[in-house]
């Protein structure tokens, strides 16, 4: 059987079980580079690693539920022109953001409504794998979320285009009424103002 792509430490000590001391041979295949050690109890395949995995998939899996969002979600749309270091994502009912190192990267993860949680979240192939990323609409919608106190068109518009460089052509293509759907899920006088600005 091949080792999967992300496995965890119960899984590793039932695969290593005809070895004498599955525990020291786990520790051998993370020294010889074979396994990559995320966390205590998650590990990622060297194979899968060099074969390309996604990062947003790892991302899926070192803390969730999650799934990826924010920074990360807008640049992958093409909604803002920076490239983002660290995967950013998004979960709920965790009280505080977290992140976590690793030799492959950084993680970030941040709270939104647990209310929303499910909503605008879609499966993206990246070649042979499959991770769960917000859709452009729910991307903004948790990023504007996350930057409270926003109470005017002119704000809004300063948020949006300023301070976050929100392409305007791109945001222009967004579903608007998707975006009015989501936003008033949030109760957030931030999205409230996006419903505003946007003629809801």
């Amino acid at each position: 059987m091949p080792l999967p792509d992300l496995p965890n430490y119960a899984f590793l000590l039932d695969y290593y079980r005809n070895y004498a001391n599955p525990k020291a041979k786990i520790s051998r295949e993370v020294k010889n580079g074979n396994l990559i050690r995320l966390k205590r109890d998650l590990y990622l395949n060297r194979n899968s690693f060099d074969r390309g995995i996604p990062l947003e998939l790892v991302a899926n899996r070192l803390y969730g539920p999650s799934y990826v969002s924010f920074e990360r979600a807008l640049r992958y749309y093409g909604l803002i022109p920076e490239a983002v270091p660290g995967i950013t994502s998004a979960g709920f009912n965790k009280r505080r953001s977290k992140y976590f190192v690793t030799s492959i990267g950084t993680f970030f993860y941040q709270d939104i409504p647990q209310s929303v949680y499910s909503q605008g979240v879609v499966l993206i192939s990246a070649g042979s794998w499959r991770y769960l990323s917000a859709t452009a609409e729910k991307a903004l919608c948790d990023k504007l979320y996350k930057i409270p106190g926003i109470r005017s068109k002119k704000e809004l518009i300063a948020l949006l285009f300023d301070d976050l460089r929100i392409d305007e052509e791109e945001f222009n293509n967004l579903d608007k009424a998707e975006l009015c759907r989501l936003a008033v899920l949030y109760k957030s006088t931030t999205l409230d103002c996006l419903r505003l600005y946007l003629g809801a």
